[in-house]
Parts: C-alpha cells; structure tokens; sequence
C-alpha cells in the first residue's frame, strides 16, 4: 500500500516559555516492511539545531533545541511510504525447541532481548485468559498469538481516552474497554507472562475514511526464532500487515512517543493534534 500521511502536534502555552530539547519521532520506519519515499520535519519556532540518531531499537529520532522563547511550539511531519507485507505467516519456526509456549530462545537471542521479556505483572484475570488460550491452541505459539489478539479484540471495547499512562491490564479485561494502548499493554503483559518477547509500537493504520481525522495507532510486536520481529494487532484484532505504518517501536511505551519534552516557565499548556491518513493499494 502508498501511504500519504501529515502528522502535525501544537503545544499552545498561557505565556511565553523557554523549550527545552525535544525529541521527535515521527519519521516511519524503513526495513524489510516498509519503505520511506520521502520524509519532512517542520518545527515552529525554527530549531536552533537538529540531530537524526538512531534510537534503542535502531529505528530514528530527531533530537531538537532551541535558543528563543515561544508561545507555541508546532511539529509537523509530512511522509510518504508504502508498504509491502502482504502475508503476515511468511516464515516457519525452524527448530521445535524454540517453538511452543512457554516460549524459549536460542542463548544468544535471549540476551539481546532482555528488555522485551521483562514480566508485568499480572492477576488472575490475565493469568485466566492466558490458560485458557493455550488450553485452547495446544500452546502451539503462531496459534495462541492469533487467539490472544482476537480474544482482546472481542473481550474489550476500544474507545479514545486523553488520560496519559496506561492503564492496567487486569483492570482493562476487567471493566471491558480501553484505549488501543490499554490493549497492547494487556496483551504484551500476557504474552511476556509465558516468556514470549513483546515490545510497543507506535504507528497508523489506514482504515476506513481514509482522509478523515485520525489518531496515532498502537500495537504489539513479537519476537520469534524464525521470524523476527512480527506485528499482532489487538485493536483491530489481526496480524499486522500492509494496512500498519510504523514509527517508533520499544520495550516500553513512554519510549513510542511522537515527541517527548518539557519546557521552563510559568505557564499551563495546551496540546492538540491532527493526523491525516491517505491510503491506496499499490
């Protein structure tokens, strides 16, 4: 799929304030998935400086700073990208001892992906849910992986909440809705539970209504020997395919964020957002 896509965040501050450096992830990944065909970042004030880095999981991010006070601060990101993922399964787990749940890796791999395994903790709500799917699928992993991302789907109702955290994954089962990152954050507490890696992502996804306003998207990734790193959508209840665009990705969600800051002075703000999504077949 071609994606078109204007990301634009406004900070409105009651006086004027000094920003401190920001960081900005905005710019879509470009890996095996996905590729960038163009990409740009306008900041207003003008930044004194910017620096493109690679972040913790090598994706990239703009670090900025500034000289001058303001009363606003705008990011805008406009990118092109198309993606090409058609078939979310196309990969085998080549070595049954890496391939059931409770989910094991290969030493080496299990080093690198401490972070990604590092429990939440759970009650026996999610410790239910999580039975009963591998009751269900015969702790076969690529099985339980689908049935937990439906279960969600149909077991909580997504609804938009400007709150910010997360919320906690029992109290997400047990009141039956929440935010799409209340539903990644469930699932990524279920799936680390039986010691599958899971990480955040941060991205869009095309979606009915293509040029209405839309919001920045979560889901989940999974790591898996033979497969790499694969998406699982518990929003939409699906396996990510060409229909996701993904930004940033991490172990824990505050790292996903479109733009990370603070400022000096004396002041309350206001921050408001615009996402405009155009999406074609390719």
């Amino acid at each position: 799929m071609r994606f078109d896509i204007r990301h634009l965040i406004k900070y409105r501050y009651g006086a004027p304030v000094f920003p401190e450096p920001h960081i900005v992830r905005l710019r879509p990944r470009c890996d095996v998935s996905q590729k960038l065909l163009s990409h740009h970042l306008r900041i207003t004030p003008e930044a004194e400086g910017l620096a493109d880095n690679v972040d913790l999981a090598g994706g990239s991010c703009t670090l900025s700073w500034f000289t001058v006070k303001t009363g606003e601060l705008l990011f805008e990101a406009v990118s092109q990208v198309e993606t090409f993922r058609s078939n979310p399964f196309d990969f085998i787990l080549p070595d049954p001892r890496y391939g059931t749940i409770p989910m094991t890796y290969p030493e080496e791999e299990r080093r690198e992906l401490v972070s990604f395994l590092a429990p939440v903790s759970v009650g026996a709500g999610v410790r239910a849910l999580v039975e009963e799917g591998r009751q269900a699928t015969g702790d076969d992993p690529l099985a339980f992986l689908i049935w937990l991302t439906k279960e969600i789907r149909a077991r909580v109702a997504h609804r938009h909440r400007d709150e910010p955290g997360l919320m906690d994954p029992e109290a997400t089962l047990a009141e039956g809705e929440g935010a799409c990152r209340d539903m990644v954050a469930l699932f990524v507490a279920a799936t680390r539970s039986v010691g599958v890696a899971a990480r955040f992502v941060s991205g869009y996804q095309a979606g009915e209504g293509e040029s209405e306003q839309r919001e920045l998207h979560s889901w989940a990734e999974i790591y898996l020997h033979g497969g790499g790193w694969r998406g699982y959508d518990p929003t939409a209840g699906i396996a990510c395919g060409p229909e996701h665009v993904a930004l940033a990705s991490a172990s824990v969600i505050d790292l996903t964020a479109p733009v990370t800051g603070t400022y000096r002075g004396d002041s309350g703000c206001d921050m408001t957002y615009e996402v405009v999504i155009e999406a074609e077949s390719t």
